[in-house]
């Protein structure tokens, strides 16, 4: 054990020795990043993090030769050293895009060369240019994530933990020592990256992590050799690097549906669509390491479960990548809302829905949630039978190629009669949640109908049934509301530059308030609290934001949040009230606003109709005003008449 971990620290303590000496020499240098319109940093930041990196991974590597324990491929070292100059040449002069790719294609051909490949029960025709684009496309793709402090530094500290620990469990502990090297390296930078960050990697880092976390990931996989399935040996070094993996993907697949120039950078990916969407940079950050560790830790399930529950639970987490792709989709980091006020154009501008309207029909939103439903429905039944335990229904259902696939065209076709296909589920409430139990409770009752008429009672399990019912409904329910909730996750920790605002009155309309205030930053209000009379509301929770107190409590609440307006929410209020909260308001040097919800009335000529309900928010008379009088901005008092010879 002593040989596996001493590799790794005595990596990190050469990396955390010489980030300073990194850094100081950089500045005197002038090599530091400036603030770019195509860089999310803003800020003047040291470069050549790179080096810092790979002194410490020379620096284990002699530890570990000196221990006489082992070493490294030729080829392995071969290949990081020139992916590594070429990341040092292109951070001090710019290397031809064309140059650095040809420099990591030979990289990558180095492995190939010795027999090392991406699946090697894959035919040589598959494997070989599968191993280059997997090289290459992982090489990149830590290089494109690389945006935000701590971000890049944090993902490959985790991969290559992981891998460490797969190794170790393979029983490769040379292989397990190597990657805590890259582990200790990883870290050792982060101590110097972490928000505020006092150096980027730069290329010389990015691309030099990217190669090795790679090329180790092709050492692990073949170590699983008698343990788990192909598949699933196929899938582990996706798990392991599935956020660089997906947020590539993504920002590919968003860039050629825009009309964008792939090759050329932005502030489009993942992690900018998640901080455009509400989260901090550090809750972003932390977000995307959470992703990357669950994903390793899939990739560490099928040591020590059956090959069936690694499947389901990786069938789960691909459903929560849905959920969370669709509302990055949703996020307009190409200004294509902001610059289209009119509807038809904004709705031109949501390029990937109408691509899908085009080549699917109105149909499309249907054909993809039916093709996610497969798979949920699938691992809910197979999910059911494990959870019993007593039978094997999911056995019973292999031996007959004609069970599984009729109780998946049963519960799809109810659910399709239920409109589960064409709901806006980003919206969804309580009425979605009973369709969706409805829909359970019918297309269950249907589908073992179907195997008791198909295959004889003897294949119906009761409890089988009732559990795969329970758990059709959850995944059903959670990948749909989640939708929602990962909406209401964000904007619950949204703040912007607007002024902080607490809300007086924790009722419907505080709710209907608060939502439009995180959802729009044109009202230039943050609601950081509530205030409410009921006294049993106060210190209560309303959708992560705290009820403060009363009005006896209003001072000294608002200075507790640093909030400087309070809007009166609830427009039932006595006048008398309304009176008192805007004098407590004047005393506290605080301004006071009325929200209110109206039917403007447009006028025809010949008749009158109501216009659409919009919401307005009224304003008092400043402090040091009379305190009294509030003046109504926005439309008149709700009206609604029409000729009745219209």
């Amino acid at each position: 054990m002593v040989s596996v971990l001493l590799p790794g620290l005595v990596s990190l303590a050469v990396t955390l020795a010489v980030m300073p000496l990194v850094i100081a020499a950089a500045h005197r240098r002038g090599l530091v990043s400036q603030p770019r319109d195509d860089r999310w940093s803003q800020r003047t930041v040291a470069l050549m993090g790179g080096v810092g990196i790979f002194a410490g991974v020379v620096g284990g590597v002699a530890a570990w030769l000196v221990g006489g324990e082992g070493g490294v491929p030729l080829w392995l070292a071969a290949g990081a050293v020139l992916i590594f100059a070429a990341g040092v040449y292109d951070d001090l002069h710019e290397i031809r895009p064309v140059a650095k790719m040809l420099v990591q294609i030979v990289a990558a051909a180095l492995p190939v060369a010795f027999g090392v490949r991406f699946g090697d029960s894959l035919p040589l025709f598959a494997s070989v240019p599968l191993t280059l684009f997997w090289i290459v496309g992982v090489t990149n793709a830590l290089n494109l994530i690389d945006g935000m402090d701590g971000l890049a530094g944090g993902i490959a500290a985790i991969a290559s933990f992981i891998l460490a620990l797969l190794a170790f469990a393979f029983g490769a502990n040379d292989v397990a020592a190597w990657m805590l090297v890259v582990t200790g390296a990883a870290i050792g930078f982060l101590a110097y990256n972490v928000r505020p960050a006092r150096i980027f990697m730069g290329d010389s880092g990015s691309l030099f992590l990217g190669y090795l976390l790679a090329t180790s990931a092709l050492l692990v996989q073949p170590l699983g050799e008698g343990r788990l399935d192909r598949l699933l040996l196929m899938l582990v070094p996706l798990a392991v690097l599935a956020v660089p993996i997906l947020d590539t993907t993504f920002v590919t697949v968003a860039r050629l549906v825009h009309g964008r120039r792939v090759s050329v950078g932005g502030n489009d990916h993942v992690m900018h669509r998640l901080v455009h969407l509400g989260l901090s940079e550090n809750r972003t950050v932390a977000t995307l390491w959470g992703l990357s560790a669950v994903a390793g830790a899939l990739a560490l399930v099928p040591l020590f479960v059956r090959p069936e529950i690694a499947y389901v639970l990786a069938a789960a987490y691909g459903a929560l990548v849905l959920v969370l792709a669709v509302q990055l989709a949703q996020a307009d980091v190409y200004g294509h809302r902001q610059a289209n006020a009119d509807t038809h154009e904004r709705l031109a501008a949501n390029r990937i829905g109408t691509l899908l309207h085009s080549k699917l029909g109105h149909e499309w939103k249907a054909l993809l949630g039916m093709t996610a439903d497969v798979a949920l429905v699938a691992a809910a039944l197979f999910g059911a039978d494990l959870l019993h335990g007593r039978t094997s229904v999911w056995a019973r259902f292999s031996e007959d190629s004609m069970l599984v696939p009729g109780v998946i065209v049963v519960k799809i076709s109810v659910f399709y009669g239920f409109w589960l296909y064409r709901g806006i589920w980003r919206y969804a409430g309580t009425p979605e949640l009973l369709r969706i139990a409805s829909a359970t409770v019918v297309s269950s009752a249907l589908a073992w109908t179907f195997v008791a008429v198909y295959a004889g009672l003897g294949a119906v399990s009761v409890p089988v049934a009732i559990i795969d019912a329970m758990l059709t409904f959850f995944v059903l329910a959670g990948v749909r509301m989640g939708l929602r909730g990962v909406r209401h996750a964000i904007f619950a920790r949204r703040l912007t530059d607007g002024t902080r605002a607490v809300l007086y009155g924790a009722g419907d309309s505080g709710l209907l308030l608060m939502r439009e205030l995180r959802q729009n930053d044109e009202h230039g209000l943050d609601p950081v609290g509530f205030l409410d009379d009921d006294p049993l509301k106060q210190g209560m929770l309303v959708q992560g934001v705290r009820v403060l107190g009363g009005l006896a409590s209003l001072a000294d609440a608002c200075a507790l949040v640093g909030a400087r307006t309070v809007v009166i929410t609830a427009h039932r209020i006595p006048l008398a009230r309304r009176r008192e909260i805007e004098a407590a308001c004047t005393r506290a040097g605080l301004a006071c606003r009325m929200f209110a919800i109206s039917l403007d009335t447009v006028d025809l000529g010949h008749r009158t109709v109501a216009a659409p309900v919009h919401t307005a928010v009224a304003t008092a008379t400043p402090p040091g005003g009379d305190g009294g009088q509030v003046t109504p901005v926005g439309p008149p008092p709700a009206t609604v008449a029409e000729d009745a010879r219209a």
